[in-house]
């Protein structure tokens, strides 16, 4: 295939990228300790989201594209809204670097908002936490 565009803004090293469900959207993640949320067809920065302390290894969208979740080697997961860039809640119960993230979007939910919402963070402290972001509580 051939090169459609090249997206340049992040200040260090990408290691996170995900699609938005819609294809519109890109999210990136980098030890600049930032995402950045871009309009995929005109490679324009449409958000720069800034909370972690450390670098970004992982970014994820939710099933309806409501919802961005961030993994960093702060510790943490933020769950971002995705049409704004605000911080919605910061995760915290892993005891090192979070390197995943996963959305387990239920099938019909009609469901905009963060509550009821699941998401995953897999760590290199060799756990996943399960939250229930809406709470901002560990499920198991």
């Amino acid at each position: 295939g051939a090169q459609v565009s090249v997206l340049e803004g992040h200040g260090g090293s990408v290691y996170g990228v995900c699609w938005s469900p819609c294809g519109g959207k890109l999210a990136s993640g980098s030890l600049d300790k930032k995402v950045i949320v871009w309009d995929a067809a005109s490679g324009r920065q449409l958000h720069v989201l800034e909370g972690h302390t450390g670098g970004i290894y992982c970014v994820g969208w939710s099933g309806d594209g409501a919802l961005i979740a961030s993994g960093s080697d702060d510790k943490t997961a933020i769950v971002w809204e995705a049409a704004s860039g605000r911080r919605l809640i910061t995760l915290q119960g892993h005891t090192n670097c979070v390197y995943g993230v996963a959305w387990a979007d239920e099938e019909g939910s009609e469901t905009r908002a963060e509550e009821g919402r699941r998401l995953v963070s897999a760590s290199s402290d060799k756990s996943l936490i399960v939250w229930d972001v809406g709470a901002g509580k560990q499920v198991r």
